[in-house]
């Protein structure tokens, strides 16, 4: 028996070694993963019209917001605040309001019991078929599936 021990020993802490090693790059990969989206963050600094905007959806994203009543409110053109929105985030207001709205939708699904239906006028979205080709648009997957998959 001992010297079966004795010559397993080697092997595992062979093993253990290079077990460590990849652990070290796996955590090494990581933490560079981890500082490029710092560095990519701080490189996105928006204007106070995107963020005043953004601010805005996310207080408001219940209500039934129209781009234009939002330009309104910021006191801009709509054309001007879809051109700067657009181009500072790569999408339109209209699309980051839906956005937004199915994201708290993903939010309600996991931690409620609520129905799709309902989750769907509580986000803004009135017709609950349109929740849910958006929603499988953006996750890949129905609300009831990503519910089962993600309940908390």
């Amino acid at each position: 028996i001992t010297p079966y021990i004795l010559g397993k020993y080697p092997i595992l802490l062979y093993r253990s070694k290079s077990f460590d090693t990849s652990i070290l790059k796996e955590k090494e990969k990581l933490v560079n993963s981890f500082c490029e989206k710092i560095h990519s963050h701080k490189q996105n600094q928006y204007s106070n019209l995107v963020l005043s905007a953004m601010h805005y959806i996310k207080q408001q994203y219940p209500q039934d917001i129209s781009v234009r009543q939002l330009a309104q409110d910021l006191n801009v053109t709509c054309n001007r605040l879809i051109s700067v929105f657009r181009t500072e985030t790569g999408q339109t207001p209209g699309s980051y309001i839906l956005k937004v709205r199915i994201s708290q939708g993903a939010k309600l699904l996991s931690t409620t019991d609520l129905m799709v239906q309902q989750i769907s006028s509580m986000v803004g979205i009135p017709d609950a078929n349109y929740f849910v080709k958006c929603f499988k648009r953006e996750y890949g997957m129905t609300p009831t599936r990503y519910r089962k998959y993600y309940r908390l």
